[in-house]
């Protein structure tokens, strides 16, 4: 038998692990995500923040500092909604462009209300100045759940425009302060929301705003954002006529059912201002299932909503609640009197 040398059998062994090599290298099945690709997916993950970025703006004033929301464009001026404690007691308010804090453009306020916490500014010329800054677009349908990843932008603790995560953790969440109106519908937003965040937008995953942060807790560090329709509903009244106006029923409700399985959720009324046009039919306790609107019925199943179509009353407008007393299906109807039609201060 002929003998093989060590030097012939180690450069076998490596011959033949190099074949084996680029074999596999040949044959695997596994498609590689090649640069163009990957260069894909960042792309478009960077478009989106891009795109919500030219829609956030940072509030600079002589006392404090926020953000705002980019609402309206009237040729080279534009029109920012953020909340009201944002700029309260300022002399002078300035607003900046992401990338562009330390060039600052001057803004006038033109309408504030410490009941819904919002203010309306305008920027002349700021436009012209940043062509990339566009309004936001507004959800139209209401789907937002608890659990959704959403993303906010604003200046956050004063150091420049930024964009981070949260989760909606409750909708339709009331607050209880001061001058704020009780019956407002806010979306409790989980994650850890920073100072200066008041008045940003909070965006959808298709870039869609629905809500704008107002208020975060001091203890967790969560959350709250005034619902979208509600924004866009009052700020909209308020570019068309200078002020805007709502009904004031005089009620608070809040949700009951869903928790038995297959019972509808429903809402019932916790309080009524006394000498209010609730008050004269309702007791507290009463389910409210549906209300019509002149010729359109809704169902009410979550607080957050009867808000929404209470707002869109009108003088004039015939309205029709039908609720439940005692087991036992009421309706009370009525035409909304002008002296019930309050504007919003």
């Amino acid at each position: 038998m002929r003998k093989i040398s060590f030097k012939k059998k180690v450069f076998s062994f490596l011959f033949l692990s190099l074949v084996f090599l680029l074999f596999s290298c040949g044959v695997n099945e596994e498609t590689p995500v090649t640069p163009k690709e990957k260069e894909t997916v960042n792309t478009s993950e960077k478009e989106f923040f891009e795109k919500i970025l030219t829609k956030v703006l940072s509030v600079t004033t002589d006392v404090s500092g926020g953000s705002a929301t980019v609402f309206y464009e009237e040729g080279d001026d534009l029109y920012a909604v953020t909340n009201c404690h944002v700029i309260k007691g300022a002399g002078e308010i300035y607003l900046s462009a992401f990338s562009y804090e330390k060039k600052r453009h001057p803004a006038v306020c033109i309408w504030k209300s410490e009941e819904y916490d919002l203010a309306l500014l305008k920027a002349e010329g700021l436009k012209k100045e940043y062509p990339a800054l566009t309004p936001v677009t507004f959800i139209k349908e209401d789907n937002t759940f608890v659990g959704q990843r959403v993303y906010f932008a604003g200046n956050f603790e004063s150091s420049g425009i930024s964009v981070d995560c949260a989760r909606v953790g409750r909708l339709g969440e009331y607050l209880s302060l001061p001058t704020l109106d009780k019956t407002l519908p806010f979306i409790r937003l989980r994650g850890d929301i920073p100072q200066g965040a008041s008045g940003g937008p909070v965006f959808d995953e298709n870039g869609e705003v629905l809500g704008i942060v107002t208020a975060r807790r001091t203890d967790t560090s969560e959350g709250y954002a005034l619902d979208s329709f509600t924004v866009q509903y009052v700020v909209s009244e308020v570019i068309k006529k200078g002020y805007a106006t709502c009904f004031d029923f005089g009620i608070e409700v809040k949700n009951i059912g869903g928790i038995v399985k297959d019972e509808p959720n429903q809402i019932a009324v916790s309080s009524l201002k006394i000498g209010s046009l609730a008050s004269a039919f309702l007791k507290v306790g009463d389910v409210i299932k549906a209300i019509k609107i002149n010729d359109e019925t809704f169902r009410v199943p979550f607080s957050h909503v009867f808000s929404r179509l209470l707002l869109n009353v009108k003088e004039e407008d015939n309205i029709t609640i039908e609720y439940i007393r005692g087991g036992k299906d009421e309706k009370y109807a009525f035409t909304v009197h002008k002296r019930y039609i309050k504007e919003i201060n």
